[in-house]
């Protein structure tokens, strides 16, 4: 018999997750874990023992983990999961192979709306910028200037501040003008990988300010032994020639499964 409780808070399925990702032969992606953070998670109860967990944003299942390593058991889980929640879409990380081979039994529909960069080779990159910016962290005498220039890429002022407050926020500029931003964010507490983003001025963009602004960003990580990953939406041409310039490469995606 299959059950379900609601997650009340991170605590309760820390050592769930854990697990889940220390599996995973990559780390795990930023955007996906921000959704974890705005869903709901439930555990999975099997005979009334816990033996797993999940978790909704929306109508899309965006984690999925359960120990028993039968393939019967696990397509029978995740079936019951979609009849029981009405939920028929699955975001799945393509190197997780576990819930690829479970999600592949039932027959879906199959796109990549994600790409994921866990490769990363300095020397590929080439500057082919005219001046090169001065970088220096950001603090709360930049919070305007950066939203004036940046509001397609913060959400708020709240998330320049929260950025700024953990010191993972610096900005480029050339005499008093912003070039753009780079953000660096440690993953999760359980990922031990730093999500790199960045921003162009948008008088600055196409003149490679933004693979110089993502190179440097990777380089700060390196210099701290952190390692330095990103992604981006696949349709979003820009941003992954940009990262490519910069030097990382990608070998995985984020895949949506339709039932």
């Amino acid at each position: 018999m299959i059950s379900y409780t609601k997650i009340i808070s991170p605590d309760e399925v820390h050592s769930f997750r854990l697990e889940h990702l220390q599996s995973l032969p990559e780390p795990q992606e930023f955007f996906l874990e921000h959704c974890l953070g705005q869903g709901q998670g439930w555990f999975i109860h099997i005979d009334e023992k816990v033996e797993g967990y999940f978790y909704i944003w929306g109508d899309v299942i965006f984690e999925f983990h359960l120990r028993s390593s039968s393939i019967d058991q696990r397509v029978a889980t995740l079936q019951n999961i979609l009849t029981e929640f009405k939920i028929n879409e699955l975001n799945c990380k393509s190197f997780d192979s576990a819930l690829l081979s479970t999600a592949f039994f039932l027959k879906p529909s199959v796109s990549a709306v994600g790409l994921m960069f866990r490769e990363y080779d300095p020397q590929v990159y080439s500057p082919q910028i005219k001046t090169i910016p001065e970088v220096q962290l950001a603090d709360k005498n930049h919070i305007q200037s950066i939203w004036e220039v940046h509001q397609d890429f913060f959400d708020n002022v709240a998330e320049i501040e929260q950025f700024i407050r953990k010191e993972g926020l610096y900005v480029f500029t050339t005499g008093n003008e912003i070039v753009g931003c780079g953000v660096v964010s440690r993953i999760s507490n359980l990922v031990d990988a730093y999500d790199i983003g960045m921003a162009v001025n948008p008088i600055f963009r196409k003149q490679g300010y933004g693979s110089y602004i993502v190179h440097t960003m990777a380089d700060f990580c390196i210099r701290k032994n952190q390692r330095p990953v990103c992604g981006c939406d696949i349709n979003n041409v820009a941003s992954y020639r940009t990262l490519e310039k910069a030097g990382f490469r990608s070998n995985h995606q984020i895949l949506r499964f339709s039932f």
